[in-house]
């Protein structure tokens, strides 16, 4: 499973960076949220299973989700 990172504001939303581990993506996330803070933009890690089609959030603790929760 590959992770990417998405940030969105009330115009829409745009990925940011694909193709990442688990691993990078939390940590890139962490770096963006806080390089964002005070912004009107939310980050988000999402997920895409390409064998069932199934996608998702990770959220800041690290679970897999169907809801995300901003970094």
């Amino acid at each position: 499973m590959k992770y990417a990172i998405e940030r969105t504001s009330i115009g829409g939303s745009e990925t940011i960076e694909v193709g990442l581990s688990l691993h990078q993506a939390l940590h890139n996330a962490a770096k963006q949220a806080a390089k964002n803070k005070g912004q009107i933009y939310q980050i988000y890690v999402v997920w895409y299973r390409e064998s069932d089609g199934q996608h998702g959030y990770v959220n800041p603790d690290g679970n897999h989700s169907i809801n995300g929760k901003p970094f």
